[in-house]
């Protein structure tokens, strides 16, 4: 498995995004999922960055609606940028409270998927908590999948874990449609979802590494959104994550 670090992880990280990324190779990753200040970076120093140091880009987290409304334009964006899948980071969570919202969202996102194939980009979808609600003895999730032949996916095991999903089981499931994992922790019992430095919280990671193996899904990414000193953290995940 290749190890990426998302890099919202990193927003508070005061240098320019080269040197961030050479920071994150020194670190031992082998990949960078982009957010953050990313578009907003030359293009040319960030291809310099990426010969330099050897990392790859298997993903970047992109708003729906730039990929909806300007798409052209964002298509051509990322991949000046070497990002080599597109992934919708959240939709509201009224989007998952019933089957027929469920089935709205699958048609759209089978739709950009379709569209975004024309130009040899994959698209992902990315969970929150709510994707997992209980409907009827099935979740918002597996409908999702089930409705779904275009997209795929993009776990949070941190998110899943919390709104009480078993995140081993969802990849012995839907192993087949999900492409990347997101490596997440979070403490259960927290009165609001929140990532937690890898290791430090509730979730069990020996059972979900070994589906990821088992269901030979190539990139575990990093990420801890709810850091509070991005020095320590990349030295955390470069000693316990890589």
């Amino acid at each position: 498995m290749a190890t990426a670090i998302q890099l919202y992880t990193l927003r508070d990280l005061d240098v320019p995004v080269p040197e961030l990324l050479h920071r994150v190779a020194e670190a031992g990753f082998d990949g960078v999922e982009y957010a953050y200040r990313v578009p907003e970076a030359d293009p040319g120093a960030i291809q310099a960055a990426l010969d330099e140091t050897g990392l790859a880009v298997p993903s970047a987290h992109v708003p729906i609606d730039d990929l909806e409304n300007d798409q052209a334009a964002t298509v051509e964006q990322y991949r000046d940028l070497r990002a080599e899948r597109l992934v919708v980071p959240r939709l509201d969570s009224d989007h998952f409270d019933s089957v027929a919202s469920v089935r709205e969202v699958a048609q759209r996102l089978d739709t950009l998927a379709d569209e975004l194939a024309a130009h040899d980009y994959p698209l992902l979808y990315h969970n929150h908590g709510a994707e997992f609600t209980d409907l009827d003895g099935t979740t918002a999730f597996a409908e999702l999948v089930a409705a779904t032949d275009s997209v795929a996916f993009e776990l949070d095991v941190g998110l899943a874990a919390y709104a009480g999903a078993d995140p081993a089981t969802v990849i012995e499931r839907y192993g087949d449609r999900i492409e990347l994992v997101h490596c997440t922790d979070t403490r259960l019992a927290a009165d609001e979802p929140a990532h937690a430095t890898f290791g430090t919280g509730d979730v069990d990671y020996e059972p979900v590494f070994a589906a990821i193996e088992a269901a030979d899904i190539e990139w575990r990414i990093y990420e801890n959104g709810s850091q509070d000193d991005p020095e320590a953290e990349l030295e955390h995940a470069s000693e316990q994550f890589v």
